[in-house]
C-alpha cells in the first residue's frame, strides 16, 4: 500500500481497502489474529501475498483464525478446518481427513472446441504425472477432457499440463461433490432458493411491505375513491376492469426492487466474489431468486385478488381460462426479475436500485392498459403503450378475469419477453466486486 500512502481511505478500491484492513490487523504483531475472508475483492497477486503473510505469521507462532469460502485457500493455509452450516459446526479436522471423508474424488473438466484424441490424452496424462508426481486418471469426454484426482491446490499444475499437451480449452470446471455424489444444477438452485427464502422471511419489514403496499393501493383506489362509470375520465370503467392493474402492482414493483436490491447488497458485501468460488452460476443464482419471488408474489397476488373482490364492486368472470391466470403471474414475475437484475447491476447502491425501480415502474404501472385506458392518452403515445411488457400482462389477465376474450397470444409474447429479460439479467449479474 506504499504507493497509496497519501490517498484517503474512502478513495481506495475494494481490494485496497481489504489490504488496508489486513495491514492494520497485523501491524502490532499479534499472538492471536482473526481474519474474516481477507482475500475477498483482491487480485490474484495480492491474494498470493496475503497467503504468504499468513503462512509467515503462523510459522512465527501467531494463531490465525481464518474464515473463507475458497476451499483451495483453506486447504493451503489451514492446519485444522471447521465447516459451518446454519451457524453450527458440522465437521472438523485436518483438511486431508475432511477431503477423504466427505470430498469424494476431485475432478477437473476441460471443455475443448474439438474432441480429444488418444494422443492428446496420453500427452496430458504424462504432463500431469510429471508436474504433480501422482498418477491421476485422464480420459476423453464428449466435451473435452476429464482429469480425476486433482486437488484444488494442484489446479495450476494441471492447467500447465493441458498447455504442455497442446490442449486449447474453452472453460474449466471442478466437480462439486457432496459425500462422493455430484451436486446437480437443480440441487444448487434449490439450495440457493432455500437460503434466499429464509433471508426474506427473516427481514420482517420486507415481508410486511411486500404485502402491505398493494393492499394500500386497493384500499385507496378501490374502497375509498371507487370507480365512477360516467363514460369518461380516470376510474370511469367498471371495477372489474382494474383487476389487472391491482395485480400488476405486486407483479411489477416487488421483483424489480427485491432482485435489484439483492444484487446491490451482494455486490456491496463482496458476496458475488465468494459465489464465484462455488459451482453456482449467475443463471442459477437468478433462477433461484426468481423462484422465491414467484412463490412470494403468487401468495401476494392471491391476497390482492381476494381483497379486490371483497372491497370493490368487481366481479370475476368464472371460466376455464382462470387456470391460465397463475401462468401470467409467474411469467410476468420472471420478466421483471430479469429487469430487476439489470437495474441492480447498473445502480451503484441499494438506494439507487429503489430510485431506478420506481422510475421504471411508475410509468409502466399507469400507462400499460392497467389503470389508464388508451382512450385517455394522446395518439402519439399509443405505440409506447403497445411496447410495454406490462401491457401484455394487463391485456391477457383482463381477457381472463373481465372481458372473456382471447389471451393465449399475450401469454406467448410475455413468455418470449421473459426469456429475453432473464437472459440479459443473468448476464448482468456481477461475478466479482
Amino acid at each position: 500500500m506504499a504507493d497509496d500512502a497519501d490517498a484517503w481511505y474512502e478513495a481506495l478500491s475494494g481490494g485496497q481497502k481489504r489490504r488496508t484492513c489486513v495491514a492494520t490487523a497485523v501491524i502490532n504483531d499479534p499472538d492471536l489474529l482473526f481474519l474474516d475472508e481477507p482475500t475477498t475483492g483482491i487480485d490474484p497477486a495480492g491474494r498470493r501475498a496475503i497467503h504468504r503473510l499468513i503462512e509467515r505469521l503462523a510459522a512465527d507462532g501467531t494463531t490465525v483464525f481464518l474464515t473463507s469460502h475458497a476451499m483451495d485457500e483453506v486447504e493451503r493455509l489451514a492446519d485444522r478446518v471447521a465447516l459451518l452450516r446454519d451457524g453450527r459446526v458440522v465437521a472438523d479436522g485436518a483438511p486431508d481427513r475432511l477431503v477423504a471423508e466427505h470430498g469424494g474424488t476431485p475432478r477437473l473438466d476441460a471443455e475443448t472446441a474439438e474432441p480429444a484424441t488418444e494422443g492428446v490424452v496420453e500427452r496430458v496424462a504424462s504432463g500431469v504425472r510429471g508436474r504433480l508426481g501422482t498418477d491421476p486418471t485422464v480420459a476423453a469426454t464428449d466435451d473435452g477432457l476429464r482429469v480425476r484426482g486433482v486437488r484444488p491446490a494442484a489446479i495450476g499444475d494441471a492447467v500447465g499440463a493441458l498447455d504442455d499437451g497442446g490442449v486449447a480449452f474453452e472453460s474449466l470446471s471442478r466437480d462439486d461433490r457432496r459425500g462422493g455424489r455430484p451436486v446437480t444444477r437443480l440441487g444448487r438452485i434449490r439450495t440457493e432458493a432455500v437460503a434466499a427464502a429464509r433471508s426474506f422471511t427473516r427481514r420482517r419489514t420486507a415481508v410486511f411491505f411486500t404485502f402491505f403496499f398493494p393492499v394500500i393501493l386497493v384500499v385507496i383506489f378501490g374502497a375509498l375513491v371507487r370507480t365512477q362509470p360516467t363514460g369518461g375520465g380516470l376510474f370511469a370503467e367498471p371495477a372489474g376492469y382494474y383487476i389487472p392493474g391491482y395485480l400488476a402492482v405486486v407483479v411489477l414493483f416487488t421483483p424489480l426492487s427485491r432482485v435489484g436490491s439483492e444484487i446491490a447488497r451482494h455486490r456491496d458485501g463482496g458476496r458475488f466474489e465468494k459465489l464465484a468460488t462455488t459451482p453456482l452460476s449467475r443463471v442459477e443464482w437468478l433462477v433461484a431468486h426468481t423462484l422465491v419471488n414467484v412463490a412470494i408474489i403468487g401468495a401476494a397476488s392471491l391476497l390482492i385478488l381476494g381483497l379486490v373482490l371483497a372491497v370493490t364492486n368487481a366481479t370475476l368472470v368464472v371460466s376455464p381460462a382462470l387456470a391460465a391466470l397463475p401462468a401470467f403471474v409467474v411469467v410476468a414475475v420472471a420478466l421483471f426479475c430479469g429487469l430487476g437484475a439489470v437495474l441492480g447491476s447498473v445502480a451503484d447502491s441499494q438506494d439507487g436500485v429503489i430510485a431506478a425501480s420506481n422510475t421504471v415502474a411508475l410509468p409502466l404501472l399507469f400507462l400499460s392498459k392497467t389503470f389508464v385506458t388508451p382512450s385517455l392518452l394522446p395518439e402519439w403515445f399509443l405505440p409506447a403503450v403497445a411496447a410495454s411488457p406490462l401491457t401484455y400482462f394487463a391485456r391477457g389477465t383482463r381477457a381472463i378475469t373481465y372481458e372473456g376474450g382471447a389471451w393465449a397470444g399475450d401469454l406467448l409474447v410475455l413468455t418470449a419477453l421473459a426469456a429475453g429479460f432473464l437472459a440479459v439479467g443473468a448476464y448482468a449479474v456481477p461475478r466479482t466486486e
